[in-house]
Formats: C-alpha cells, sequence, structure tokens
C-alpha cells in the first residue's frame, strides 16, 4: 500500500474514530479518539500512517481559536501569572529529577537517555538534545510520546470526572461554516498565515500556535473580528492533532513499548502528583483557580494543554503562555546542566 493509501486509510480511522468518541461523550473526543485509534493501529502493525504533515497546516486554526477567547480582564492577573512563573523552576526540577531516577533505576537506561527522557520538555527538542549527547534516541522519542500521550489522556479522564470537560459539541458554543461573514474569514486567515510566519522568523517556541494566537488576540480585542474559526474546523484540527499523536508509535514493537510504558506510567503519575502539589500551593497563594494552576503546570504538549484548557472553560493565554516559558526554561537549561553533570550522572 503506498503513502497516500496509508495516510488516507489513517485519516478515515481518525475521523471515525473522533465521531466514536464523541458518540459515547468522551472528554476531549475529537482528539483522544483519533489518539488511540492510531495508537492501537500503529502498534498492530496495521498499514497505516499518521497525518503529521498537515499537521502544521492545522495547528495555526487552533491558535486562533485560542486567540479569540484572550480578554482584556486577563491584564488584571499578570502579576499571579509572574509568581506562577516563578514556581515553574521548582516544578520542573522536581520533575525531572523524579523522572530520571525512574528511568535509570527501573528501566536501567544508561544516564544520557534517562536524563533526557526524564526531561519533561518537547519531544523533538528532547530527542535531538540527547541524540546528539549520545543517547538513545529511540528511547527518548518513546518515552516522551508515551509520556504525552498518557497526561492528555489522564487529565482529560480524571479531571473531566472532577470538573467537567467539554466535549465541545454542545450547540451552545457551536460555531457554524455560516457565523463569520466574508470579512471575517480573510481577517481570521490573515491571522493564522500572518502569525505562523512572523512567528517562524522570530524563531519562537510552538510557531505554528503561539503567532496565530498573538495575532488573533490582538484581532479580538481591537474589535476587528468578533467571532472564533468554525467549530468543524477546530475539531478538524483536534482529529489532526490527535491522529498525529498516536502514530508517533509506527514502526515500534508492542512489546517493546509495553514494557517501557509500566515505568512512564509511573513517572507520569509522579509528574502529575507533583504538578497538582504545586498547583493546589499556587492557588492557594493567588487565587488562581487550581484547574488552570494545574493545566498550566502539567507536562503534557502546549497545544493539547490548551486545548483542555478550552475544554474546562479555563484561560487559554495563562496555560499556553505557561508551556512555552516551560519549552524555552528546558531547552535552555537541559544541555548546560547535563554538561555540567555529565560526570556524576549514575
Amino acid at each position: 500500500m503506498n503513502v497516500a493509501a496509508r495516510l488516507g486509510l489513517g485519516l478515515s480511522v481518525a475521523i471515525a474514530a473522533g465521531f466514536a468518541a464523541y458518540s459515547v461523550r468522551m472528554p476531549l473526543p475529537w482528539m483522544m479518539g483519533p489518539m488511540f485509534a492510531l495508537a492501537v493501529l500503529s502498534l498492530a502493525g496495521a498499514p497505516v500512517a499518521g497525518p503529521g504533515k498537515i499537521r502544521p497546516f492545522v495547528v495555526p486554526i487552533i491558535g486562533v481559536m485560542m486567540g479569540s477567547r484572550v480578554n482584556s480582564d486577563m491584564f488584571s492577573q499578570l502579576g499571579d501569572w509572574v509568581l506562577a512563573m516563578v514556581g515553574l523552576v521548582p516544578v520542573l526540577g522536581v520533575s525531572a529529577l523524579a523522572g530520571y531516577v525512574i528511568y535509570r533505576k527501573v528501566l536501567r537506561m544508561d544516564p544520557v537517555t534517562a536524563f533526557f527522557s526524564a526531561m519533561p520538555g518537547g519531544l523533538n527538542e528532547m530527542y535531538m538534545l540527547g541524540a546528539a549527547a549520545g543517547g538513545d534516541e529511540r528511547q527518548i522519542a518513546l518515552a516522551h510520546a508515551t509520556r504525552i500521550m498518557l497526561t492528555v489522556s489522564l487529565i482529560a479522564v480524571v479531571f473531566g470526572l472532577m470538573y467537567g470537560v467539554s466535549t465541545g459539541g454542545g450547540r451552545g458554543n457551536w460555531v457554524t461554516l455560516s457565523d463569520p461573514g466574508l470579512r471575517d474569514y480573510i481577517i481570521l486567515a490573515i491571522c493564522a498565515v500572518l502569525g505562523k510566519v512572523a512567528a517562524h522568523k522570530l524563531h519562537l517556541p510552538a510557531a505554528d500556535l503561539m503567532g496565530p494566537m498573538v495575532i488573533s488576540a490582538v484581532a479580538h480585542l481591537a474589535g476587528w473580528v468578533q467571532v472564533p474559526p468554525p467549530s468543524v474546523l477546530v475539531n478538524m484540527a483536534q482529529i489532526v492533532m490527535g491522529a498525529t499523536i498516536g502514530a508517533r508509535f509506527l514502526g515500534m514493537q508492542a512489546r517493546a513499548v509495553l514494557r517501557a510504558m509500566v515505568p512512564s506510567i509511573f513517572v507520569t503519575v509522579l509528574m502529575i502528583g507533583i504538578t497538582y502539589l504545586f498547583a493546589l500551593a499556587l492557588t492557594a497563594l493567588t487565587g488562581i483557580p487550581s484547574p488552570q494552576a494545574f493545566l498550566g503546570y502539567a507536562a503534557g504538549g502546549v497545544t493539547e494543554m490548551s486545548l483542555l484548557a478550552l475544554a474546562m472553560n479555563e484561560e487559554v493565554a495563562y496555560v499556553s503562555t505557561m508551556h512555552i516559558l516551560r519549552i524555552i526554561l528546558i531547552i535552555a537549561v537541559a544541555q548546560p546542566i547535563f554538561t555540567l553533570l555529565r560526570n556524576r550522572l549514575r
């Protein structure tokens, strides 16, 4: 089967899984349904391909959606945000240390691979840094792919039960294709394209998401446009994102993944527990709602955690800002810390 046919089959399964997940009211169904379906098919060796090459074209839609949720009331909370950013440092430090111990002692990874597997940064960044330092890039990629999938899944399910995650299908929040006018579509498209290009030119992290979000926020705050992108486009973007996460397991042996997944579950649950404790402390100090504080600290993907914030009706700008800062911090300090501690890592 050629690549186009494999991609077509993968997308067809992802769309069907999204509708199935929605029908059973799974939290964040349009992303989680495709994610689980493609992960299972990938490990089973089915002839599917993930839409990874499509992802950069749909993430800006999510960014524009997030920007539409920004409002002027957020600026009064910037003082609390600063304290939350300071708290991000110990959250990352404690989580990374706990992850390193488990990967090193339980999975018996070599020190380099364990170090970059435990860093709560982006998959691609840790993969490249770890490979350059001499680590096993396949194990690093597997560790981060597993962490992201488990983090998104556990948070969506647990917090869905605790706080009520919207399925994204309520008619009250639904934006039809006819709701935006021609002028609105033009402005929304400009936000997506201009934001993405500008963010890449500035070498910003999560450029496909951050640039469109910022430009969209400016456009909505200025009153140039007052509607978000149509819901069907946002849902399709989520389907592509979920399928991309699940397809990261393509070519991996199910036995190897399952062997790595057991300690990864411990790492993920431990990180979530640490994060939740810090989030409760932040809530006590600042009054930031605990779900919002938690989503800002949880070590999932930037886009995935921001989507959870959308579903839980929390401040998307806060959550995405915290995760972009997380990635910047990890990229900035991971290599220097590793160089400093390389001879001491055991």
